[in-house]
């Protein structure tokens, strides 16, 4: 038993169980879920990972690097990468069953350092995904992939979105943080 604040009371140091080398960064937080570990990187790969092991399970390689987290949904995975596009994709087998392109995502020759990138990682609502790439707010159907609503700000999302009280909340690189009607869009 550990004593909080008392760190003498630690009878052993931590223990190395396994560890994964990707091909690039590693920027977005990893996600687990079903006994898997999800990570993307700037290799412009997604990981499936066993948690216990570390061993690959299946990796899923996009057109641009990854520096946001994956989203859970039932049985799938939402993904946010810097080609621009949404992928769902099945959380067992990495297999890709729907894109979404986004509008002025993709960063290509533009970026101009490191942290320069144009997407965030989705939040997923009862019907909806939400999510900001470039400077676009967006509100996907989970139901047939379409656009609900958009809202553009006035420079790059970095941020994931946050659903409180039926709004949407998203901060941009304008300084502002936007409320937003989660079923309209309307700025609240």
């Amino acid at each position: 038993i550990i004593t909080p604040g008392h760190p003498a009371d630690i009878d052993q140091s931590p223990v190395l169980l396994w560890k994964f080398k990707a091909g690039g960064s590693l920027v977005g937080s990893p996600v687990i879920a079903d006994s898997l570990v999800f990570i993307g990187s700037t290799d412009s790969t997604l990981y499936a990972l066993d948690m216990i092991t570390g061993k690959q399970r299946w990796r899923l390689p996009t057109g641009g690097p990854i520096r946001s987290s994956v989203c859970l949904a039932p049985e799938r995975l939402y993904l946010l990468s810097g080609d621009g596009l949404l992928y769902r994709i099945t959380r067992d087998s990495g297999f890709v069953d729907g894109l979404f392109r986004t509008i002025n995502s993709y960063m290509g020759e533009r970026q101009n350092d490191y942290a320069d990138y144009y997407h965030s990682t989705p939040v997923l609502g009862d019907t909806a995904l939400y999510f900001g790439a470039g400077g676009i707010v967006y509100s996907l159907s989970l139901t047939d992939g379409l656009i609900n609503w958009s809202y553009k700000t006035g420079d790059v999302i970095h941020s994931s979105p946050v659903i409180s009280n039926k709004r949407l909340y998203v901060s941009s690189f304008d300084g502002h943080v936007y409320a937003f009607d989660i079923r309209t869009g309307n700025l609240v």
